[in-house]
């Protein structure tokens, strides 16, 4: 009978992991985006909405750079963004920093576009042996020509976890948690138009659990 209780809650955990479903991935792109001759995107600073994800907006940045270069857009660095952003912001906090003006950036740095983004969802919780972890964030292109939209994307991702015991889990749910920030950021620009220096990229392979783990990663 003890054992039976102890096993009830790791299974309605499973079952609760499988069942339930993950997000979706929005997509908007300009009709003639291909006609934009969009080469130089500026990745701007991304604000924070609390204390939780705080950290992992500058983080953010970076993985987007580093898709937007092998989907086939030239990197500008942060560092030179945020250089030439804070000539004009000072030491404002990132928030303000993020809505300068797609034209004042096409000006500041000499981009085609200003891809702008935001964490509109970042949620942790833990129910006896079960740890879902949401995020999900938008993104838009501007020219830096004109200021029309080119592109958006939004896309929010569930990653659960199961573990026992209780400090088992919180590791569980702060890996989840990364791996989430990746995911979500490779699906909302993997409907993102390649760039012009795009040669193609191979389909990352998958790692050893997502190989034998019939119910998928999310």
């Amino acid at each position: 009978m003890r054992a039976a209780r102890t096993f009830f809650p790791l299974l309605l955990a499973v079952a609760l992991s499988v069942l339930a479903g993950c997000g979706g991935t929005k997509v908007v792109k300009a009709p003639d985006f291909g006609d934009k001759a969009v080469r130089l995107i500026a990745v701007m600073p991304f604000p924070s909405g609390g204390t939780d994800d705080a950290a992992a907006c500058p983080i953010i940045r970076e993985l987007i750079l580093e898709e937007l270069y092998f989907k086939g857009y030239p990197r500008i660095p942060l560092s030179v963004v945020d250089e030439h952003l804070n000539g004009i912001a000072g030491d404002a906090e990132s928030a303000d920093r993020g809505v300068v003006p797609p034209e004042a950036v096409g000006s500041l740095l000499g981009a085609d576009a200003a891809l702008y983004g935001r964490i509109e969802k970042w949620k942790t919780s833990s129910l006896l042996f079960y740890a879902p972890v949401t995020i999900r964030i938008s993104m838009v292109l501007r020219s830096t020509r004109t200021g029309e939209e080119l592109w958006q994307g939004d896309c929010e991702i569930v990653r659960r976890t199961c573990g026992f015991p209780k400090s088992s889990l919180k590791v569980k749910s702060v890996i989840a948690a990364d791996e989430v920030i990746r995911e979500v950021v490779r699906k909302t620009l993997s409907e993102m138009p390649d760039g012009p220096d795009c040669i193609g990229v191979a389909s990352p392979k998958k790692g050893f659990f997502e190989r034998w783990w019939p119910f998928g990663s999310s």
